[in-house]
């Protein structure tokens, strides 16, 4: 090789490493042993103060990067979840957290610590009785919520359906998308 070459080479070798080492991560197994309710993990959200929802069939887990608080079914207690299977988390761009249960649908009030289970007003009065699969936010008003009979977009801010798509070519188009 000639000595321009192995100079371009260097150059090329240290911009390489340059450039792979700006940042630098860090992973850790999250485990039962350290105090997560359960190993089986159906959901995991992020807040904007860092914590780290994760969901099980157990409970609700929430990290902070050194210790688990979890939150569980308490039975007679109304803000505690309706259930102790979480399905799915998502936290809205008000940084709120959603939670659906295989019982119901629940946002967390963070200032007490405890949870409210949402019930749909007026004409999505209906979505109270069956299960959610899964739910999307568009905006800072709206939620898109995906259940048996379809798929519904709902104001949360009016209580007014805005959408529905619930024939079956309508429910074929939605199959294998991720909600």
């Amino acid at each position: 090789m000639t000595d321009q070459i192995k100079k371009w080479m260097g150059l090329l070798f240290i911009l390489l490493a340059y450039t792979a080492s700006g940042q630098e991560y860090h992973f850790q197994h999250l485990t039962s042993d350290m105090g997560l309710s359960q190993g089986n993990v159906s959901s995991i959200a992020r807040d904007n103060k860092g914590f780290l929802w994760i969901g099980t069939e157990n409970g609700l887990n929430k990290f902070d990067g050194y210790s688990f608080t979890t939150y569980h079914h308490k039975y007679n207690d109304p803000f505690s979840l309706s259930n102790d299977w979480i399905f799915r988390l998502k936290v809205d761009s008000q940084n709120r957290l959603w939670v659906i249960t295989r019982k119901g649908f629940h946002l967390f009030d963070k200032i007490n610590d405890r949870f409210i289970h949402y019930k749909f007003q007026g004409e999505a009065a209906f979505l109270n009785d069956l299960f959610i699969n899964d739910f999307l936010f568009d905006s800072a008003s709206s939620i898109w919520v995906y259940t048996s009979v379809g798929l519904v977009k709902y104001n949360l801010i009016t209580n007014k359906i805005e959408n529905r798509l619930e024939s079956f070519a309508d429910i074929q188009l939605l199959k294998g998308l991720d909600v």
